[in-house]
């Protein structure tokens, strides 16, 4: 089975890099925000780590001993560094500030489809008061379907644009509830259980 614990050294690795890189909230970019919410997110039901290292304590208890080894080091960096600057992030306004593209896009194609329905809308109800057999009523046909085309074709724009805007937001959901105080605690918990696995790997040294 897969190494959880070195899963988790790598993603740590990776959040440790992005945290001691920024030194200003200036510097801070979504996508470093994304990173940490979702190591957090992925992370943070601990009774699942825990079954995953049960299972490979019996397959391979010598290298989950070794594995521990190396997720220590990562854990007592992230203790290490200066998280003064997380802790000022806004996490909820990265976030909307984020979204505020993807909603701008999806309001200018919704207003679009709306005023071309309206349009349409105008022109139909002036075909019904015109004579059918008239120049005028010939070229408004014409117009009023080439509008509804037109109106068609800004509709569907419009449903591409909300369903890409809806996949963002809830991609985003784990940035919006996120605090740099829920990490603090997950990698705590993640301490404990690596003493742990120290503890008892020690033991079986001794043993053998």
């Amino acid at each position: 089975m897969a190494n959880i614990i070195e899963e988790i050294i790598k993603r740590l690795q990776r959040v440790n890099h992005i945290i001691a890189s920024r030194t200003n909230v200036s510097d801070i970019t979504f996508a470093d925000a994304c990173v940490i919410a979702q190591f957090y997110h992925d992370y943070q039901n601990t009774n699942d780590i825990i079954d995953d290292i049960e299972n490979l304590a019996r397959q391979d208890g010598k290298s989950l001993y070794e594995s521990a080894i190396g997720l220590k080091k990562e854990v007592d960096k992230f203790v290490s560094l200066d998280l003064s600057v997380w802790n000022a992030l806004d996490f909820i306004n990265m976030e909307q500030s984020h979204l505020n593209d993807y909603k701008e896009r999806w309001d200018v194609a919704k207003n679009k489809a709306t005023n071309l329905w309206k349009k349409y809308q105008t022109e139909s109800n002036r075909l019904d008061m015109m004579d059918l057999n008239s120049e005028e009523f010939k070229t408004l046909d014409a117009q009023c379907d080439n509008t509804k085309l037109a109106y068609d074709k800004a509709h569907k724009q419009g449903e591409e644009l909300y369903g890409i805007y809806r996949q963002e937001q809830l991609k985003c959901g784990q940035v919006h509830y996120f605090e740099m105080q829920f990490l603090e605690l997950l990698i705590r918990k993640i301490s404990k259980l690596v003493d742990v696995i120290l503890k008892n790997g020690e033991h079986l040294e001794k043993e053998i």
